[in-house]
């Protein structure tokens, strides 16, 4: 199995590591790349560890909480895709069309 990362989650998270960035500096910065990596791991290893949750876009979606930012993702036969990734402050259903 591999892992796809929409155009739109690594826009996300771009946003998230800028202000990461700018408002506690470059470890903290690298710190949330790293524990991203290890979810991605994760989710490789397990993708159903995330809870589903319900989309009128999006079916089969899948969240995981990572510190306070909320990854969502669908699994496949081929591949685990990353849809989104906001921060958990931010309200999802503008885009989950619930």
């Amino acid at each position: 199995m591999k892992l796809q990362i929409t155009r739109e989650a690594r826009r996300d998270w771009q946003g998230i590591l800028r202000h990461l960035r700018q408002k506690f500096g470059p470890a903290t910065e690298e710190q949330a790349v790293i524990l991203l990596d290890q979810l991605f791991a994760s989710l490789l290893l397990n993708p159903g560890r995330g809870r589903p949750v319900r989309s009128g876009v999006y079916p089969d979606l899948r969240v995981c909480v990572l510190k306070k930012s909320l990854v969502f993702y669908r699994v496949s036969t081929e591949a685990i895709r990353i849809v989104r990734i906001m921060d958990g402050r931010q309200d999802p259903r503008r885009w989950l069309a619930v």
